[in-house]
């Protein structure tokens, strides 16, 4: 039922399981933005980023990730970008992630899934294990 009851009169108890896939979080600053959500199996999608000045991205990057850190372990940071989007492909590159091309992603094609691990972001960004 769309009202979140069981039964009628019977109300849903939230489960503690289902708070990190309540929403998005994000970091909004001068840098510009990032946005992300904790999925199934604590891997994080990236859903969205977009720099406002020079070297924004990297910072929003570096933030997202202290602010994961504050609820660890994650295992994977990934995301999806446009085949055509160049410029962000080349940007997942200089990060550090994985790019590997999918097929049948978007209604229009093909789209480079970009992965890498939670650690290793963490020792290229945060300097740890360094």
């Amino acid at each position: 039922m769309s009202d979140g009851s069981l039964y009628p009169g019977e109300e849903l108890i939230p489960l503690p399981d289902l708070n990190p896939f309540m929403g998005c979080d994000y970091v909004h600053d001068r840098h510009g933005f990032i946005v992300w959500r904790v999925g199934t199996g604590l891997n994080v999608e990236l859903l969205h980023v977009k720099a406002a000045v020079t070297g924004g991205g990297e910072h929003l990057l570096r933030s997202m990730l202290n602010n994961l850190k504050k609820h660890p372990p994650y295992c994977t940071v990934f995301g999806f970008t446009r085949t055509c989007n160049v410029k962000a492909q080349r940007f997942y590159e200089r990060c550090g992630f994985d790019l590997t091309l999918v097929n049948g992603v978007y209604a229009d094609g093909a789209a480079y899934l970009f992965s890498a691990t939670f650690e290793e972001l963490c020792k290229i960004h945060l300097g740890e294990g360094k």
